[in-house]
């Protein structure tokens, strides 16, 4: 690995100074660099083979959309409070570089979905996500109604809040935080999370990652806000279908060898503790 992009938390200064003594590092070992805030843009003609990120996951997350859905390693190095996707401590932060640049440590596949947003037969826009697809009432005090499509079949007519589409990765943010379950990153679903539904039947869906979701408002003087791991908002009415289903992309997450998911749910979560 001779290239090395290094992702900042933003106005973060203890993120900025150990970003800049890990670049000092890797150049000493003749490594390219480039070392960018969280908001910046990776610049053009810059094609990393190992991305490192100081911060929690939404640095971590910005850094996957940097690399625009390529399969580079990313090792996330936690400077945030939680960080299930930046799980190695700063204090190990220059070992676990050494062990990524020798390729030692573990490479961990993770699923991301993509979605397709359409207006009649022009698609809108396109883009894959690591966590979650959300849809959400955004500033308006009213519920919206939302229609859930598992290929050509009605799942159900929901009042609510919002809906969350989740990967496997994403099921301990948003959808963890909305009621829904934990799910393994290795199995092969998308999980759908009810926010708020205005129904006591309204419950968490987990379908295989090989069928193709459909969710449309439903007729009406109504809009809502399409957001796409924690991006700006994008607003939609009811004449846009979304359509969502397993990207053909994969993400690599580098990790230490030896850690489980389970030990990384006790040690964040608290998992399994009596109360």
């Amino acid at each position: 690995m001779n290239s090395v992009l290094i992702v900042l938390r933003k106005e973060t200064p203890e993120a900025s100074r150990l970003g800049k003594e890990i670049q000092k590092y890797l150049e000493g070992q003749d490594k390219k660099t480039l070392l960018l805030d969280s908001d910046q843009d990776l610049a053009p003609g810059f094609e990393p083979e190992l991305v490192v990120v100081l911060g929690g996951d939404g640095t971590y997350l910005s850094a996957v959309h940097k690399i625009q859905g390529q399969d580079i390693p990313i090792l996330g190095i936690n400077m945030g409070s939680l960080g299930f996707l930046t799980e190695v401590r700063k204090e190990e932060a220059f070992q676990a570089i050494d062990l990524a640049l020798s390729q030692k440590l573990e490479k961990v596949p993770r699923s991301l979905l993509d979605y397709k947003l359409t207006h009649g037969s022009k698609t809108i826009s396109s883009h894959f996500a690591l966590n979650d697809i959300v849809i959400e009432r955004g500033a308006r005090t009213q519920m919206v109604r939302l229609q859930l499509y598992c290929e050509s079949d009605l799942v159900y007519d929901l009042k609510a809040d919002g809906l969350i589409f989740s990967s496997p990765t994403g099921s301990t943010a948003y959808n963890l935080a909305a009621g829904g379950p934990i799910v393994h990153h290795q199995s092969s679903v998308i999980t759908v999370t009810p926010v708020a539904p205005h129904s006591l039947t309204s419950r968490p869906l987990v379908f295989p990652d090989h069928l193709t979701l459909k969710l449309r408002l439903a007729s009406g003087d109504q809009s809502a806000n399409l957001t796409v791991d924690g991006s700006e908002p994008q607003q939609l009415t009811d004449q846009y279908e979304l359509y969502i289903n397993k990207s053909p992309k994969t993400h690599t997450l580098l990790r230490q060898s030896g850690d489980t998911y389970f030990e990384l749910l006790r040690e964040k979560f608290k998992f399994g503790e009596r109360a």
